[in-house]
């Protein structure tokens, strides 16, 4: 490895000490990462944050100044959970002098792994594909927490193609495994009608 130090000139975009030590206060304070697991279900995190964009903002009027932009993505089974950590962000970023807000917020789902529907899509895998899906409980946000929320009771079964690299700028789906799920969907709604 090699590394070349030279000497620069001051550039405009350098945050001022103050907000860069509010900055790094607020990062290091911020929950990242896995916050905790489930008590329910073995080996599966139930609640995360991690930090996804910092970035500069521009002043938009004569009466404005610049200001960092900061933004989280908090996961969890459990809304009251998921909740209670967006405010001890929300704190976080208050004591150090920001403002904050809930941009998006997605209810919490959590399938019942042991529905007969869910049995019903893996033996539809088997009989289609020649082999079961893998069930796993997932914290991350889907539209099916807004489905569960609005219609209690509802059975639903996450399926799709396979994603490499998910939610990065390389993500990009297996080609070959949308018509298998293709094949599954039709097979299940069939036996469902």
């Amino acid at each position: 490895m090699r590394c070349c130090i030279s000497p620069c000139e001051p550039q405009e975009t350098v945050i001022d000490d103050e907000a860069f030590e509010a900055l790094m206060t607020s990062l290091k304070q911020i929950p990242q990462g896995v916050v905790k697991m489930s008590d329910t279900m073995k080996d599966t995190v139930e609640t995360s944050n991690n930090i996804g964009r910092i970035m500069t903002e521009e002043a938009d009027g004569e009466h404005q100044s610049s200001s960092i932009f900061v933004s989280t993505h908090t996961r969890c089974f459990i809304d009251s959970e998921m909740e209670k950590l967006s405010r001890r962000i929300a704190d976080v970023m208050r004591e150090a002098g920001a403002e904050s807000e809930t941009v998006m917020s997605a209810p919490a789902w959590q399938e019942d792994q042991q529905s007969a529907f869910l049995q019903t899509t893996s033996d539809t895998f088997l009989d289609v594909l020649g082999w079961r899906p893998r069930m796993v409980a997932m914290h991350f946000v889907l539209e099916a927490g807004f489905f569960v929320e609005r219609y209690p009771g509802i059975q639903i079964a996450s399926i799709g193609p396979r994603i490499v690299e998910p939610h990065s700028t390389s993500e990009r789906v297996e080609l070959s495994t949308i018509d298998d799920i293709w094949r599954v969907l039709i097979e299940l709604l069939s036996r469902l009608a």
